[in-house]
């Protein structure tokens, strides 16, 4: 007979650690370069504990026919929030660069341009299965564009931009392990 009870066996954690996925969405640039391109992207993370991970992001805006300046965004960054059972609401803030280089870019502008990029937001994850998750996120780009003229071929031709703060969105499957 014990005066003191035993203690519980460990619980093994519910959460992944890393996280693997693929994303496709929208970034709306028309204040800033004039489009509403498309987005692909990749997206890798560890998550500490079922509340706090980080992760980083590869945006890929491919290009078309009418000219899109096919830019590439990349972000790393933390995530927060809480779960309740399969459903994760999480805010996150990450940071990065916006690339615009391609062909269409160069010819109007002469060279390639990389500017900072800050990404505020809102996911929510729904884990499907015990390795698998649907998350859909929202939020805004904010790129410090400064007072460098960005050249198109539409009037007003060239654009001083300053900050712009750019809506976005995705919708995306992720694999943990």
């Amino acid at each position: 007979m014990t005066l003191w009870p035993r203690p519980a066996p460990a619980q093994a954690q519910a959460t992944d650690h890393f996280e693997i996925g693929a994303l496709v969405g929208a970034l709306d640039l028309r204040e800033s370069v004039g489009e509403k391109p498309l987005t692909v992207g990749l997206r890798g993370g560890y998550r500490f504990n079922r509340a706090i991970g980080i992760e980083g992001e590869w945006i890929k805006c491919p290009g078309n026919g009418s000219g899109n300046f096919e830019q590439v965004l990349i972000l790393g960054g933390v995530k927060v929030g809480p779960h309740f059972g399969p459903l994760g609401v999480l805010g996150r803030f990450r940071a990065g660069v916006l690339r615009l280089g391609s062909p269409g870019f160069v010819a109007f502008n002469g060279q390639p341009r990389t500017e900072p990029a800050v990404d505020v937001g809102v996911a929510v994850e729904l884990r499907t299965g015990r390795h698998v998750a649907i998350r859909i996120d929202g939020g805004r780009t904010i790129v410090p564009f400064g007072s460098v003229p960005i050249k198109g071929p539409l009037p007003p031709y060239a654009k001083r931009l300053g900050t712009t703060v750019n809506p976005q969105g995705a919708f995306g499957v992720q694999i943990g392990f």
